[in-house]
């Protein structure tokens, strides 16, 4: 069998394409990675700090009475990990009251979970707090005790929804997440540098739009990718438009989204 014509040969799906990542640091590498592996060119900018909460004292304090709850609510990375570090500080190993059931929402929270050697849970049909809700709901919420440990600045629909039908929700501040500050001038020479700004968090797009200070010092050659309806909802409201959202709302939807920005090549 003779040798495949060099036109024949798989060119990576985002050859050329230069993509601004704006996830914290500790959680880049993965994605930037796969950029690379899709043929992108990643260029790391932050938009998000990760910070500890105003007092640790709600959280360890809820941390030590583990026993006490029916259910572990985590929806993100940044919970999970924060969660393990205060528990091995707090009681020195990682085991969970028997009979705690752990929910999360998304793959890669649940994969973070599993790491630690928790059985998980998540919703079938999406990964969204209103999916997560749906599946906590019909698991029977009322007077359930749900300990959920939350971003600062979180989304009040999970406390409020299971708070709605009757579940006995504690929900302390895990950790925060701040604007990165003070580098506006640097965030518009990378926007010069990129075709697409990627967005993974509605905390990013506020951000984002913060430290640009105007949407109309946004490039007009740069467009924006959101990883999903509540990042996109964000940005409509702060005016700024998304060119193409991920579905499933994950980095493998949002690497698949990217795919759209590329004009299709045919071979010869």
């Amino acid at each position: 069998m003779g040798m495949a014509e060099p036109s024949a040969l798989r060119v990576p799906p985002l050859t050329g394409l230069r993509v601004l990542v704006t996830r914290p640091p500790h959680q880049a590498a993965e994605f930037v990675e796969r950029l690379r592996h899709a043929g992108a060119h990643p260029v790391v900018f932050p938009l998000i700090e990760i910070a500890p909460p105003p007092d640790w004292r709600p959280l360890d304090a809820a941390l030590q009475c583990l026993v006490d709850y029916d259910w572990l609510v985590l929806t993100s990375v940044n919970a999970v990990e924060i969660i393990a570090e205060r528990l091995q500080q707090l009681q020195g190993h990682l085991r969970l009251p028997a009979g705690l059931q752990v929910y999360s929402v998304g793959p890669k929270t649940a994969r973070a979970i599993e790491r630690l050697g928790w059985p998980v849970e998540v919703p079938g049909e999406d990964f969204r707090a209103e999916s997560l809700l749906a599946l906590l709901c019909s698991r029977g919420a009322r007077d359930r005790r749900v300990l959920y440990p939350r971003a600062e600045r979180a989304r009040d629909l999970l406390p409020a929804g299971l708070r709605s039908v009757g579940a006995q929700l504690d929900d302390p501040i895990a950790y925060s997440t701040q604007p990165t500050q003070g580098r506006r001038a640097e965030l518009l020479q990378r926007l010069t540098e990129v075709d697409v700004v990627t967005l993974t968090s509605s905390s990013a797009v506020e951000n984002f739009v913060e430290l640009l200070g105007d949407i109309r010092s946004l490039p007009a050659t740069v467009c924006c990718a959101s990883i999903g309806p509540v990042t996109s909802d964000t940005a409509r409201e702060l005016s700024l438009p998304i060119a193409v959202e991920a579905n499933p709302y994950t980095l493998d939807g949002l690497l698949s989204a990217l795919q759209t920005l590329i004009p299709h090549q045919t071979g010869v």
